[in-house]
């Protein structure tokens, strides 16, 4: 069984591997929604705004709505990798440009890595044993957050 699950996570970060190439450019996107949402707590405040365009619905900087974007994004997960405004402004001041996708540019690359190498390590040809099942638990863990990451960024 540990085994099983071990190929299954190593196909999963094959589609990772995959969804990180494969990137779909959208040139003509216009931001239909922009919904501000902050949060107070004892650690401070933080807020995000959440955009809505005709392709991609994402989390980013808050934008006016009918602003025209470029957007990079992902085809499987449909991760926005980086958009940029396509509108002059009337100060001259430079277009946004956005580049911060965690799970393929920052540190959570770590652990997709990490995921791979327990899952390749579980499906090594070799006697079953404590090291499939360690390596499937610990690799379903961190695939646990790797989808949290895709789902909160």
């Amino acid at each position: 069984m540990g085994k099983t699950i071990c190929k299954a996570l190593l196909i999963f970060s094959l589609m990772l591997g995959i969804d990180r190439a494969w990137v779909l450019t959208y040139s003509q996107e216009k931001v239909l929604s922009c919904i501000l949402h902050s949060s107070n707590s004892r650690k401070g405040s933080s807020s995000y705004c959440v955009i809505k365009t005709q392709n991609a619905t994402f989390q980013g900087p808050c934008m006016n709505e009918g602003e025209g974007l470029t957007i990079r994004r992902t085809a499987l997960f449909g991760q926005v990798l980086s958009l940029e405004s396509t509108d002059k402004n009337q100060y001259g001041f430079p277009p946004r440009y956005w580049d911060e996708n965690f799970i393929y540019a920052g540190a959570g690359l770590l652990f997709v890595a990490a995921m791979f190498s327990t899952a390749a390590t579980g499906a090594w040809p070799g006697s079953a044993g404590r090291r499939q099942l360690d390596c499937a638990v610990m690799g379903s863990i961190l695939a646990i957050v790797i989808f949290w990451f895709l789902a909160t960024h």
